[in-house]
């Protein structure tokens, strides 16, 4: 057996945050044997083993290893996302002859009807504009018969939904793309398909504009709230999208919606989104003049005043508390894969995966992955965080605190609770799982009359934190929550990492949700303002406006600006003083609420409140302010600025 990447990488990991072999294998529940023969490749995990094993190195078993699997297992899915990947860009297809042949046999050879999805769509690519409508309606047939709508049947969607008609399109954004695309991993799953929330938006308007009627404008826009609120609310791009079609709802809901109230709506978004482009377009500001290119293009509009009943969303195919087999093969079913083709294709035999199905017997890591393979899921469709149960357990505790705290107050309860979770930690041996508990009770100290207790316990968080070699996912989500305790020696062996880590390939960092990624900056500047040194702020907001924006930023290419602009106005504010620097500060704000229109913007949060902290550091030039008063800021201005003052450590 070949040797398994993704092994390598968590050995990496174990090794880098220095944690010996035997607390490991305690935790995960193999012999410190088993686990060097699995990093020889001469063994393979049990699924149960995997999922603790990732589960103590605060790791979820899809997006930080699901990658180092793929070029092992997932043959058949790797090829299938390519191609499909291939299909929904706008490039002409590079040698579809030469594609088309090689599905065509993968198709012959698997028995998989994916593969003849995948040949339907290159001859929709490739066919006269008169006979792709025929050809779509084929593809989303075949797309209809299937219970569970993963991340192959929205792409294959997407590249027939231009073809489709209104009510074609409304039927399937109603029963398939709602929620049920997400699979197993639910909520993990949705983060990670964030980048087509927007472009099925674009697809399902383009229809409805199609249609020059405003209630299925109105219905097509409200489907972006009701599907991805909760999920939109961690990514800056999608919070553009959600002002956006908010006022897209109110408009069409007018008498009258005219070409001119839509420019109204979205050429200000569009001018400062192409205000941002630094050193490379950002990907909202495409999909948004698409959106509004569409509408444009479906003009004019009336009303019809009918009653739209939308049909009921598909059910999830998959109960999470359920066991492995029981999970995997709802997940068959709902991909219309039969027993007979799977066996075959994965080379495991009935009896084993009947005893899988059942619950009496367990695969190994490799096995499921092969299955999976053959299904066309991935790790992240397929797991959840109910399989990691470290990580469940302290995810529980901290949410629960959090809404007690701001509702009544911890309770003696609550702190034996918080008591209980150190003791699991201390049990695990888990750096990442200590970390933790320290977050927890850093936030429960800081809900009491002594807050200054607070600084302890994160400190000791952050002296962990540096004592790694090399940092993951989690590690920055720490920091970002703990950075305004940190000492500026800290700041600045952060910053090195931060750098270091976003002019890598593929780094971490982008990974890290951008709330957080932000809150790692606006950390470092908060200890910069501590150290009374304009030298510290300048060293913070230079490394701040030379970042560049990632290839792989994913759906919050937004924050990258924000935060240059931001810093651009802070070393403004230190070097010519506040009065100068306060129209492009005014600017800022400005901006963002014209994107982000909800009432109190969190990013307009967190950078208020390091703002009000900057204000407060007379850290500007006395010459430079001669006879002003130090707070430039007038109270209309900050209510203009829904900026709020955040509880900050002393």
């Amino acid at each position: 057996m070949a040797q398994l990447s993704y092994s390598a990488y968590l050995e990496a990991t174990r090794v880098d945050h220095h944690i010996s072999v035997k607390t490991l294998c305690r935790y995960v529940g193999f012999s410190p044997a088993t686990y060097h023969r699995i990093l020889r490749g001469e063994s393979s995990p049990k699924v149960r083993e995997f999922c603790r094993w990732v589960d103590f190195m605060m790791m979820t078993p899809g997006s930080e290893i699901g990658e180092k699997l793929n070029a092992d297992y997932f043959r058949l899915t790797t090829v299938e996302d390519r191609t499909s990947m291939q299909l929904l860009a706008a490039a002409p297809l590079r040698d579809a002859a030469g594609l088309r042949e090689t599905l065509t046999a993968v198709a012959a050879q698997t028995g998989q009807s994916d593969y003849d999805l995948l040949v339907a769509l290159i001859d929709l690519r490739q066919a006269a504009p008169a006979a792709r409508p025929a050809i779509a309606r084929r593809v989303v047939t075949a797309l209809r018969q299937r219970q569970h709508w993963a991340y192959f049947e929205l792409r294959c969607f997407l590249v027939a939904a231009p073809y489709l008609s209104w009510s074609i399109v409304s039927h399937c954004m109603a029963q398939y793309a709602t929620g049920t695309a997400f699979g197993a991993a639910g909520e993990a799953a949705q983060r990670h398909s964030l980048g087509y929330q927007e472009l099925l938006l674009i697809a399902y308007v383009r229809a409805a504009a199609n249609t020059h009627i405003c209630e299925n404008v109105v219905q097509a826009c409200s489907w972006y709230g009701q599907t991805f609120s909760d999920a939109s609310q961690m990514v800056y791009d999608g919070r553009v999208f959600e002002g956006l079609t908010q006022d897209l709802v109110t408009l069409f809901a007018q008498p009258q919606a005219t070409r001119t109230a839509i420019a109204a709506v979205c050429e200000p978004r569009v001018t400062v989104l192409t205000a941002w482009q630094d050193d490379a377009p950002h990907r909202v500001t495409d999909r948004v003049a698409r959106l509004q290119e569409a509408l444009l293009a479906g003009g004019p509009y009336h009303h019809d005043g009918r009653l739209r009943h939308r049909p009921a969303a598909k059910p999830v195919p998959v109960q999470r508390d359920v066991n492995f087999g029981l999970r995997f093969t709802a997940l068959r079913r709902g991909k219309g894969v039969s027993v007979k083709d799977l066996c075959r294709l994965s080379g495991i035999s009935r009896g084993v995966y009947r005893r899988f199905c059942d619950g009496s017997n367990t695969l190994r890591l490799d096995q499921l992955c092969r299955l999976l393979d053959c299904c066309h899921i991935g790790l992240p469709e397929f797991f959840s965080f109910k399989d990691l149960p470290g990580n469940q357990r302290i995810r529980d505790v901290m949410q629960s605190h959090l809404v007690i705290r701001l509702r009544e107050g911890l309770t003696a309860a609550d702190e034996d609770e918080t008591e209980q979770l150190h003791q699991f930690a201390l049990d695990a041996g888990s750096p990442f799982f200590l970390n933790l508990w320290r977050l927890v009770r850093t936030v429960d100290v800081e809900g009491s009359d002594d807050n200054s207790a607070a600084l302890p316990i994160a400190q000791a968080a952050l002296a962990q934190l540096m004592s790694y070699d090399t940092w993951n996912y989690h590690d920055y989500i720490l920091f970002g929550d703990l950075g305004g305790y940190a000492d500026m020696q800290t700041a600045r062996l952060v910053m090195q990492r931060l750098l270091k880590s976003i002019a890598t390939p593929n780094c971490v960092i982008t990974q890290v949700p951008m709330q957080t990624n932000v809150t790692l900056w606006v950390n470092l500047l908060l200890v910069a303002y501590r150290t009374h040194e304009v030298a510290a702020v300048l060293t913070v907001t230079d490394a701040i406006q030379g970042l560049a924006t990632p290839q792989q930023g994913g759906p919050n290419t937004l924050a990258w600006s924000i935060l240059r602009r931001y810093a651009a106005y802070v070393a403004a504010v230190v070097t010519a003083g506040p009065t100068k620097a306060a129209p492009a500060w005014l600017r800022l704000c400005q901006q963002i609420k014209t994107l982000m229109t909800e009432p109190q913007p969190v990013l307009l949060a967190i950078l208020g409140g390091n703002h009000d902290l900057l204000m407060a550091s007379d850290l500007w030039p006395v010459a430079c302010e001669a006879g002003n008063p130090p707070q430039v800021v007038t109270e209309e201005d900050r209510e203009f600025m829904g900026t709020a003052k955040r509880a900050q450590p002393q």
